[in-house]
This record gives C-alpha cells, structure tokens and sequence, in this order.
C-alpha cells in the first residue's frame, strides 16, 4: 500500500474537461484510490499519478458516521445508512 504524498494534478484526475476538474469532488482524505504511476517524479515528489482512465479512481470511500460508501454512477457514491450522497472520481472494478 502506497502513502499519497503529494497531491494528483487538476490535469491527471480526468481524461477530458481538465479544465473543469475540481479536486474536492474527485478525492477526499482517506480515500483508497486506484492509480497508475506516470512518472517517478523527482526530489520533492516520490511519484506522478494519474487517474485519467475510466478504470481508476476511488475504490473506498467513508461516510462521516463511518460507514462505506457504495458507487452509484461514475462520479458518486452513497452512504447506504444515511443516504447522503458525494461527488468522487470512482474506479470501475
């Protein structure tokens, strides 16, 4: 299990309208995220990330009252005990 220690660019989340990318509404602290390795980076980053295909993206994601989140389409998922729903960049596992 890889630590993100530093941040996945506007520009590598989605393959298209990377302009319109917000990244609160793709990750969230504490999310298991499905990536691919880009580039090995340099002294300040460990590794370049991307999540442009449509197969990588939150795999795991948390409610606040804790529970697991369940996808409901390709950018959201939903807490099965409280119903509140959250924009996220999901993977198709």
């Amino acid at each position: 299990m890889w630590e993100l220690l530093s941040p996945v660019s506007k520009e590598d989340i989605w393959a298209t309208e990377k302009d319109k990318v917000d990244i609160y509404k793709s990750f969230r602290t504490g999310n298991i995220v499905l990536a691919k390795v880009i580039s090995i980076g340099d002294a300040q980053s460990n590794y370049l990330l991307t999540t442009c295909e449509n197969e990588l993206g939150v795999v795991v994601a948390h409610s606040e009252s804790g529970v697991q989140m369940v996808p409901i389409s390709w950018c959201e998922m939903k807490c099965p005990k409280t119903h509140t729903k959250k924009f996220l960049k999901v993977a198709r596992v």
